[in-house]
């Protein structure tokens, strides 16, 4: 009986003391929370006041040019080379197999004469026929050969992706993001705007109006899909940037509503004006071309626009205190395509080579070709590192892989060259989109035309996935070409580069083998850019 009572009081005693103690947690995170948010309070409270007060006025320098000289406008012609025929494609036709005819079945003896002589004489059985010998046939005429390359593996076209809705708080909002389907929530506080003419007191009021609304599961939401979609940071600029421009209240409203959220999401950014308009700015991990910019603490600040490129940006205003805990510059390299939804086409190339001519089908993803419209430009290696996800990679790989087999790598990095060389057309960036443009692979697959870089970028692609040979890129005033390290000293120019032998490989100076460098550049020594 003494032990029953002395468990019930140890049980009651535990349970008081666990009911305390979870009213204390409670309490204790309740006033965490509030802590938090006093926080935030207090240091948005400060950066406004900031904002309405201390803007500077900057002058923004000329954007850098990634080519520093005019590229050719037409391209040279080497003398045609002696060709080896590839090893024909076509499979083999299999030894027609010998007809061995079947021997006679042996005619079975007659019985013995029956001893009854009342009964009649067996019938005599006849053996069976001899099968006749198959009949030859002549052979066919030979047929002038064409070569036959495999066709690639058909490309599925997956419905558009769909990431799994996030939970949606405030009013719903959704849209198609290069074929994904997004879905969020948003505070109808931040369905702001600012008119013109500008001053800082209305950029600062703009940061004051959107910090007291509930911004956060919109933010959350929007990393959520960063991350499920695989996208860049300048994917998830191009993202808010979208979602921004269908919640605010004017075209500056999109820009300021962008510029919050990547700042609340731990980007640093910068805001500038001018009388009329708003303009995004960011520090980036590479040098960015063609986009103006202005430097604070010795840190350039690039415009950048999901709309396209800024490149006259002028005298503006702007601040120099980042917002507390926002100091992640943006990354712009791409090692992989993002995973947006697949609007797939194919295009046809075909070039010729040892007097055969050979078709080649290669698919791309049309929302991926808009993705990389105004993709910020940056150095050529970084391009490269992107190459071509696998899906539409494979089925150029499969293609061109019977038709190099058992060549040497000289002879299979002269076949490549012959591709990259005359199954595009050239054009200058200038001549197709009035400013300097670096393809991804997959745009120079796409585009009606393609220049030296774009070239580069894609033959050192096929040369490390088909042969796994090192490349590098040779930087020339006005042109870029590449260069192969090759497993044996091979005839002509070449660079030595961290020890190693590269010998030059121009995919874009026509009918050149490797060792010819472009007559032009060949006094010129080239800056060699690994990647």
């Amino acid at each position: 009986m003494r032990f029953g009572r002395t468990a019930l009081i140890i049980l009651t005693v535990f349970s008081t003391f666990s009911v305390i103690n979870a009213e204390t947690f409670e309490e204790y995170m309740k006033s965490q929370m509030d802590e938090f948010q006093q926080f935030k309070d207090e240091r948005d409270k400060e950066f406004t006041a900031f904002l309405k007060e201390m803007w500077i006025r900057v002058e923004t320098e000329e954007p850098i040019k990634q080519i520093d000289e005019p590229k050719p406008i037409k391209m040279p012609v080497a003398p045609p080379h002696v060709e080896k025929a590839p090893v024909p494609v076509v499979k083999p036709t299999p030894p027609k197999p010998i007809v061995v005819p079947e021997p006679a079945k042996p005619t079975p003896p007659a019985p013995p004469a029956p001893v009854v002589p009342a009964k009649p004489e067996p019938p005599v059985v006849k053996p069976e026929p001899k099968p006749d010998a198959p009949i030859a046939k002549p052979e066919p005429a030979p047929q002038p050969y064409v070569a036959v390359v495999p066709q690639p593996v058909p490309v599925p076209v997956p419905a558009p992706v769909v990431a799994a809705p996030p939970a949606i708080k405030g009013r719903p909002l959704e849209f198609v993001f290069f074929g994904s389907a997004i879905k969020v929530g948003y505070d109808t506080k931040l369905q702001l705007g600012a008119e013109a003419p500008l001053n800082g007191k209305k950029l600062g009021e703009f940061w004051e109006k959107a910090a007291l609304s509930d911004y956060e599961p919109l933010m959350n939401n929007l990393l959520k899909y960063r991350k499920e979609l695989k996208m860049t940071d300048w994917g998830f600029i191009l993202l808010v940037s979208e979602t921004a421009g269908k919640i605010a209240a004017d075209r500056n409203g999109k820009v300021l509503l962008t510029w919050f959220i990547l700042s609340k999401a731990g980007y640093e950014t910068r805001t500038a004006y001018d009388k009329d308009s708003v303009y995004l700015l960011v520090p980036a991990s590479t040098k960015l071309y063609g986009v103006s910019f202005f430097t604070l603490d010795d840190k350039r600040y690039y415009a950048v626009s999901a709309d396209g490129f800024i490149n006259n940006l002028g005298s503006v205003y702007t601040y120099e205190k980042s917002y507390p805990k926002a100091d992640r510059s943006m990354d712009f390299r791409m090692a992989d395509y993002p995973d947006l939804g697949r609007k797939v086409s194919e295009r046809d190339l075909s070039f010729s080579y040892g007097g055969q001519t050979f078709n080649i089908k290669v698919p791309y993803n049309m929302n991926d070709i808009i993705y990389l419209k105004y993709h910020p430009q940056t150095d050529v290696n970084l391009y490269a590192e992107a190459g071509l996800p696998d899906w539409a990679g494979k089925p150029l790989l499969t293609q061109l892989a019977p038709i190099i087999k058992g060549k040497t790598d000289e002879e299979a990095v002269n076949i490549l060259l012959k591709f990259v060389q005359t199954a595009f057309k050239y054009a200058t960036d200038d001549q197709q989109f009035g400013r300097e443009k670096f393809l991804f692979a997959m745009e120079t697959i796409y585009y009606p035309y393609s220049d030296c870089e774009d070239r580069s970028i894609l033959f050192t692609y096929l040369v490390k996935n088909l042969l796994n040979l090192d490349a590098v890129f040779l930087d020339y005033p006005g042109h870029i070409a590449a260069a192969v390290a090759f497993k044996t000293n091979v005839k002509g120019d070449s660079v030595t580069f961290e020890g190693k032998r590269y010998t030059v490989t121009d995919p874009t100076y026509i009918n050149a083998t490797i060792g010819m460098t472009m007559p032009q550049f060949a006094k010129n020594v080239p800056k060699v850019v690994k990647f």
